[in-house]
């Protein structure tokens, strides 16, 4: 059985780890396929840019917006962040800590893809009201 990832990967469902992806050759070209279970989720952050997820069908129609779903699926991506960075070899160990250091702060407010522009802005602001200035590091999260 395949492991699942912990962190957001291509190909995978980053809510349950689903593979949505498959790989095969046709007329002798190696070809990637994504499955009809794969889609994407279009989430406003805490500093009000967008952020398009891969989920599976299923996890996609079943998010229930509460903020340790939210955290959660931020975690699987910052790690992400984090696996992807580590490989940029153009970077210096500085300058992948301070970007990681600031991602780390970003946070999943409301699904953006289900709602108009001014309904997310109500609700970011309603979120900026409530939370403290400067969010800790997600990994530091409940």
């Amino acid at each position: 059985m395949e492991k699942v990832p912990n962190y957001d990967v291509f190909g995978y469902c980053v809510k349950c780890g689903k593979r949505m992806i498959s790989h095969e050759v046709i007329g002798g070209i190696y070809k990637m396929k994504l499955s009809g279970e794969y889609t994407t989720v279009l989430f406003k952050l805490n500093d009000g840019s967008k952020m398009r997820i891969a989920m599976c069908q299923h996890c996609a129609n079943n998010l229930t917006g509460d903020e340790k779903e939210r955290n959660n699926i931020m975690k699987k991506v910052w790690r992400g962040w984090q696996h992807e960075v580590e490989t940029y070899s153009h970077w210096n160990d500085k300058k992948k800590k301070d970007y990681l250091e600031e991602y780390g702060k970003k946070r999943i407010v409301v699904r953006a893809d289900k709602h108009d522009e001014d309904v997310t802005d109500r609700i970011l602001n309603k979120y900026k009201e409530k939370k403290p200035k400067e969010d800790k590091h997600i990994l530091k999260e409940k």
